[in-house]
């Protein structure tokens, strides 16, 4: 009777957290058709907006997982990541573009990779604190063959809708 208690007890456990967590972050896409925990973006090279990999965010427990993928042929030497909070993902909106080095949240592996997470805790003290509705996100990468890239659109931030409060 007791481990049926006990099992009952962390199951419903189990749920709450859950819930609290999917609440916590609240809907998180900015298309109807993304999923509710996470959003991808083309990573493009240049005023040509070359395809060069994919930014994906993803919302866990443990923090804002931003993860850089090369595309077949790319290689990534670093990254790196701003995060501006805003009331609507309206383009008037826009935060200004930040030079790369100036973002809070980096990585510099010691050798090429063909993906790179940075993971961003929630309390991080650099992340916005308090409500807000959008979140934008300027995500750099600095390409083995020279270029510089950036999710969605060259030298410009991507907005996703993330009802929330941190």
């Amino acid at each position: 009777m007791k481990r049926t208690l006990a099992l009952g007890a962390l199951l419903v456990l189990g749920g709450l957290v859950s819930l609290g967590a999917l609440l916590m972050w609240g809907p998180f896409g900015s298309t109807p058709e993304a999923s509710a925990t996470t959003a991808s973006m083309e990573l493009v090279a240049g005023r040509t907006e070359i395809d060069v990999g994919e930014v994906t965010v993803l919302g866990q427990a443990d923090g804002l997982h931003v993860t850089f993928n090369a595309a077949e042929g790319q290689m990534i030497d670093e990254v790196h990541v701003c995060i501006s909070e805003g009331d609507t993902c309206s383009a008037a909106e826009e935060p200004a573009w930040m030079a790369p080095g100036l973002c809070p949240w980096s990585a510099d592996p010691p050798a090429l990779q063909t993906s790179i997470e940075v993971i961003i805790p929630w309390d991080d003290p650099a992340l916005p604190v308090g409500c807000w509705d959008a979140a934008w996100i300027q995500a750099h990468a600095k390409m083995a063959s020279g270029q510089t890239a950036y999710g969605d659109h060259f030298k410009h931030s991507f907005c996703l809708d993330v009802p929330c409060c941190l």
